[in-house]
């Protein structure tokens, strides 16, 4: 399966938020880096799945979905494997 590299960027968070790389990984974020520039929070990921679309989209699931109120604001990719 191809490895995808893209980057996440998240508002709704800071990397001050209580919880927060705990509740990335909870929800499945286990494949991305935290990263952080200012107050902004984004997330690196290297992922495996059947589609670039694919990868993103489950991505974006999980972040929003970890109840720490992220909400993915932009995408930026490039095919790694």
């Amino acid at each position: 399966m191809p490895l995808y590299n893209f980057t996440l960027m998240l508002s709704g968070v800071t990397y001050e938020t209580e919880g927060l790389e705990d509740a990335l990984y909870r929800s499945g974020c286990d494949d991305a880096l935290i990263c952080a520039f200012g107050r902004s929070v984004y997330l690196d990921f290297d992922r495996e799945a059947e589609s670039l679309d694919a990868a993103i989209a489950s991505a974006i699931e999980h972040v929003e979905s970890a109840g720490i109120g992220a909400v993915v604001e932009s995408v930026d990719s490039a095919l790694v494997g």
